[in-house]
């Protein structure tokens, strides 16, 4: 059965160029396109699409506000469409901390590798979000189901990519205000998302948020987020950000940062993998196993794509797998809330 897409754009070329895309697919179905938001709520009850992708910017009713009443009516997978404007970014890292899946940035150029390169990003997106997840339940466990209990953490490194705002939003909003360890944020994202991204979690989480800078220390209580396109590792007591090669096909990896945190913290180091797709992580988490430290994964039921904890569980390397909700209470546990 093919996968139903609705597209949404105020832009006649840029709604035609979607639908190109959706109909050269093999599996996808493009069901409808809306040229505003208010067009798009009515059209989703109606056709119950699988994935809309979902402009930002519009005339009548812009993306954000009809994000929300979607979800009310008919909750559907939202692809969301940005431009490269900071007011475009803000609106989108809003999007996805409200339930948006993930999000594709239109091509600043006309030239053909721009799009062939939306073109790729987009199918693939499209069809991880759409794949099934595993009914509500009890979660799946490793290794009896808790963590080990031994000193509290130095450091807590949390990894997400796709529907990892939400996530990485609903464990900062429940931090202490004074957490006694570090926490490291790195989520998958470009560099002016990612500045948006930190100020959106300034305004969740009750303890300091800092976008990380190259040679800060690595302090307490704070909650740091890592660069869009750079990648972030832990040397010392300092963070070292840099431009590298893509890791895992990712700027920053999460690769990076837990394996450097490994090393310089050793068994002081929390490892938490959330939502997303690919492996990048998984290595990552392995590597803190191994130096004694704790590890945590995000459970099937609760990702909006299964792709890194399920590697990261696979490895044998995961002490506990738990929904969302649990891994917030577990990390304001171990930050001594």
């Amino acid at each position: 059965m093919s996968l139903r897409v609705l597209t949404v754009d105020d832009s006649p070329f840029f709604l035609e160029l979607l639908a190109g895309i959706i109909h050269s697919q093999p599996g996808l179905l493009h069901v409808g396109s809306a040229r505003n938001g208010a067009e798009a709520v009515a059209m989703a009850a109606a056709l119950a699409p699988d994935v809309i992708t979902l402009d930002v910017e519009m005339p009548v009713m812009d993306g954000l506000a009809a994000l929300p009443r979607i979800m009310a009516s008919r909750p559907t997978r939202v692809i969301m469409v940005s431009s490269h404007t900071r007011r475009a970014s803000a609106a989108t890292v809003r999007a996805l901390a409200l339930g948006a899946a993930d999000f594709v940035t239109k091509p600043a150029d006309a030239l053909k590798d721009s799009y062939d390169a939306l073109r790729a990003e987009l199918v693939e997106k499209i069809l991880a979000l759409a794949t099934p997840r595993a009914g509500e339940g009890r979660p799946v466990t490793a290794r009896g189901g808790h963590l080990p209990r031994g000193a509290a953490p130095r450091i807590i490194v949390l990894g997400a990519s796709t529907g990892g705002i939400a996530a990485l939003t609903r464990i900062a909003g429940g931090l202490p205000r004074r957490p006694r360890c570090s926490l490291v944020a790195v989520q998958h994202l470009p560099g002016t998302y990612a500045q948006e991204f930190a100020r959106s979690l300034a305004e969740a989480c009750p303890c300091p948020v800092h976008l990380v800078r190259n040679g800060q220390l690595v302090a307490p209580g704070c909650l740091y987020v890592a660069q869009g396109g750079l990648h972030l590792a832990v040397h010392g007591a300092a963070f070292r950000v840099s431009r590298g090669a893509p890791v895992q096909g990712h700027v920053p990896s999460i690769d990076v940062t837990m394996e450097s945190a490994a090393r310089a913290f050793g068994s002081g180091v929390c490892g938490v993998l959330l939502t997303g797709m690919g492996r990048d992580g998984a290595r990552g988490i392995g590597a803190i196993r191994d130096a004694g430290g704790m590890t945590i994964a995000q459970d099937e039921a609760t990702s909006v794509v299964f792709g890194m904890p399920r590697a990261a569980i696979e490895m044998g390397k995961v002490d506990v797998v738990l929904g969302l909700d649990g891994i917030a209470r577990e990390v304001a546990e171990l930050c001594g809330k």
